[in-house]
């Protein structure tokens, strides 16, 4: 999943407006801070970097990355398949995981 995502694959082009604002943002991924800085990636700021607005983002951030955690471990619990690793390609294994997310939601 890692190339898939690496290479910039199935991240949405669109964009979508928040509370009818005229502001568009653009679809992210939420990762760690151990991922390379990605245009599609979010990811905590460095420690030596941080003022007050960064700081909140990063006590922020890892809210959002449990709560995805979470989601996949709610998926984990209903579908056996995801407790052990996927015997597919890595991009039907993203296909089936993104699927098996919009059939629970």
């Amino acid at each position: 999943m890692s190339t898939i995502l690496g290479e910039g694959h199935f991240i949405p082009e669109q964009t979508f407006k928040i509370n009818g604002s005229e502001i568009e943002i653009p679809y992210m991924v939420i990762g760690d801070k151990a991922f390379p800085v990605k245009t599609y990636l979010m990811k905590p700021f460095a420690a030596r970097t941080l003022n007050a607005k960064r700081r909140i983002y990063n006590c922020r951030h890892p809210r959002a990355r449990r709560a995805v955690e979470c989601a996949f471990g709610i998926l984990a619990s209903k579908f056996e398949f995801f407790q052990r690793p996927m015997q597919v390609k890595p991009d039907k294994a993203f296909i089936i995981t993104v699927m098996v997310g919009c059939r629970r939601e």
